[in-house]
């Protein structure tokens, strides 16, 4: 919610510059179609924003205007906030790994354990190639 929150708040004062940030929650949630009282418990960590909700603030930021078309359903079940891809090809295995493992260690943890499946499978043949 928070990449969202932030698309906002660049869009509303690319047209509003001198509005200040007072309230600019209020005005995201109403946009968004969402409670403004409900929102406020999510923001202060007592409420979570369910299926419904995201499904309806996704709908209703389509509804402000183009900048919002790609908000499709589903938008918000994604981490927006995530950094930009690594470049590996100027690390070594070992520091590409790490990092690898720092941003994401179950999705790198999986990664290695098909590596390690393709490469005992590429072995196996290899092996039944030279015997026969």
């Amino acid at each position: 919610m928070e990449a969202l929150f932030e698309r906002y708040k660049d869009w509303w004062w690319t047209r509003y510059p001198k509005d200040p940030e007072r309230g600019m929650k209020t005005r995201f949630a109403r946009a968004a179609k969402a409670d403004p009282r409900y929102m406020s418990h999510v923001w202060n960590g007592r409420k979570e924003i369910g299926h419904g909700v995201a499904r309806l603030m996704e709908q209703g930021m389509r509804a402000v205007g183009q900048e919002f078309a790609d908000v499709v359903d589903g938008w918000m079940d994604n981490d927006h906030s995530r950094p930009k891809p690594m470049r590996y090809k100027d690390l070594s295995l070992h520091d590409t790994l790490e990092a690898c493992f720092e941003t994401n260690s179950i999705e790198t943890q999986r990664a290695m354990n098909e590596l390690e499946s393709r490469l005992l499978l590429e072995q196996v043949a290899n092996s039944n190639n030279l015997m026969g």
